[in-house]
């Protein structure tokens, strides 16, 4: 076999493995930020809304230092519809408008959810 087919599956093991890389990060970052929006819609059940809207800022935090790998890789609409749900939150947060706030939870959580399912490296993603 000559040197070309090495070269080629040389490349197409650096690219899976990427993309494993990849998908396991993006996994763990939706799971870290779908578990902090979580909590902080179960505290804003329970009424603690000064501890729900800094669980929300804890999560958006973590959204702004990760999302710059997203906007590399990801379509931009579903990540400026996150970043749209994670201000209204903050701002129902400052409210106090405890329905609001859980509804923005909601949202923002199945549109987590929503960006990691379309980046996850699954045979109907690749093709």
């Amino acid at each position: 076999m000559g040197g070309r087919f090495w070269i080629g599956v040389a490349l197409l093991i650096v690219l899976l493995s990427a993309g494993l890389v990849l998908s396991s990060t993006l996994t763990e970052n939706q799971q870290q930020l779908q578990n902090l929006v979580d909590e902080a819609k179960s505290l804003a059940h329970q009424g603690n809304m000064a501890a729900a809207e800094q669980t929300a800022q804890n999560a958006y935090t973590l959204w702004q230092s990760r999302c710059h790998l997203l906007a590399a890789i990801a379509d931009h609409e579903p990540l400026d519809a996150a970043e749209a749900d994670f201000q209204s939150l903050l701002a129902f947060a400052k409210e106090m408008d405890t329905e609001e706030f859980s509804a923005g939870c909601a949202r923002l959580a199945a549109g987590i959810e929503a960006i990691a399912q379309a980046h996850e490296l699954t045979w109907w993603n690749i093709l």
